[in-house]
């Protein structure tokens, strides 16, 4: 008989740890799984949001990133569009490219329903082994293979060339508000401690998520203050607010050029404790439904053997993300706060295939070349040395 409780425990609730016990169930059902969740306020949510990829630049075994709806992420998604757009002083544009969302309190429905008494919320772990957890009741639970997907390491927001903050609100609607579609960057606003942008979700008729997002040096929130911008930008657009339903907020850890790799773990590790999101732009589903695919075909669960494994998949995803890193320290040290947003405003002159594969984080050869190409929205001497030039961690010193 066994002296294990199970074959493997999840800890940690978010969208790694999710999506790959999703998918374990799905596609080896004899496993004996546990997620162990912490759990949330109520009223708390998260948004994680992807592009639709064409052909061969999804690198998902099931093609989720080509046809979401028809792969095994569908019944998370929350909202699917098919198209999105973004404005700039000098350039507003549609993008005829899917824009998919998934909501995190629909998503812990939803895996609620799939792993039953797999899933254990409001559950803390005060001790985490390759094979043992010690909860905070001081109960313990043992597995063949102990999983560590708990978000950021301690420290690990500080280790940073700049952050990534944000404030959203989801908003009700006195009447139809008619915007139709997701407005990814709304940067025609006043830039306030750095590159500043509107990011609008239409959930429903008379439900959007508004979210005032900063690419800033420093990683304070002034809560108050974004809530107060947030409101002011609806009632701009003409958005009568008859109530705000739930509120997200976030600081996003963007490394830079010079920032080192996550440390190796003993245990093994998913998501962004394990550093796998896009450097640039924060998101971290491209990466989670990529280990989801990976781990669901394992079959040792050996925790020191998948330790290792994910580590190295994790030293060779940094080192492929590179070009992004280079991208940031000219995107934070290389130009100006005010007109920051010039660097973006830019970027979206091309292709719509080369955005999506720039958030996907596939980023090509030839699409480096064309991003790099042309007069720079940055001087030109601090760009070349920005890009080339390695940044220390916490604020950029060198």
């Amino acid at each position: 008989m066994s002296s294990f409780d199970y074959d493997v425990i999840f800890v940690g609730g978010g969208l790694a740890a999710g999506l790959a016990a999703s998918l374990l169930k799905i596609e080896q059902s004899h496993l004996r799984l546990l997620l162990l969740d912490a759990g949330r306020p109520c009223d708390w949510d998260q948004t994680w949001s992807f592009q639709a990829l064409a052909g061969s630049s999804d690198r998902s075994r099931s093609g989720v990133f080509r046809a979401p709806l028809s792969s095994w992420l569908a019944p998370f998604i929350s909202g699917y569009w098919d198209s999105y757009e973004v404005c700039f002083p000098e350039r507003k544009r549609i993008l005829n490219t899917p824009y998919v969302s998934i909501r995190y309190q629909h998503f812990i429905q939803k895996l609620q329903a799939q792993l039953g008494s797999s899933y254990r919320q409001g559950v803390r772990v005060s001790q985490l082994q390759a094979q043992h957890v010690q909860l905070s009741d001081g109960s313990h639970l043992r597995a063949r293979c102990v999983i560590d997907a708990r978000g950021w390491p301690e420290g690990g927001a500080e280790a940073s060339t700049g952050y990534q903050k944000f404030v959203g609100l989801h908003i009700q609607t006195q009447r139809a508000h008619g915007q139709a579609i997701p407005i990814v960057m709304d940067a025609c606003l006043p830039q306030i401690d750095g590159f500043r942008f509107m990011y609008v979700l239409p959930w429903a008729d008379d439900e959007l998520l508004l979210e005032d997002t900063h690419y800033s040096r420093n990683p304070d929130i002034d809560a108050a203050a974004y809530r107060q911008e947030i409101l002011a930008y609806a009632a701009q657009k003409g958005w009568d607010v008859k109530a705000v339903k739930g509120e997200e907020q976030g600081v996003l850890p963007i490394p830079g050029y010079g920032i080192e790799a996550v440390p190796h773990f003993q245990t093994p590790v998913l998501g962004v404790r394990a550093g796998f999101f896009h450097p640039t732009t924060g998101y971290s589903i491209y990466e989670a439904v990529h280990i989801a695919e990976w781990l669901a075909e394992q079959t040792h669960w050996d925790p020191y053997r998948l330790a290792r494994d994910l580590a190295a998949r994790s030293q060779r995803r940094w080192k492929e993300m590179e070009f992004y890193r280079r991208l940031n320290n000219m995107l934070f040290f290389a130009a100006d706060d005010d007109v920051r947003y010039k660097v973006l405003e830019k970027f979206y002159e091309h292709q719509e295939d080369l955005v999506a594969r720039f958030f996907a984080g596939q980023t090509h050869g030839r699409d480096k070349l064309k991003i790099l190409s042309g007069k720079p929205p940055v001087p030109v001497n601090k760009g070349i040395y920005h890009f080339f030039h390695k940044v220390g961690v916490s604020h950029g010193t060198t």
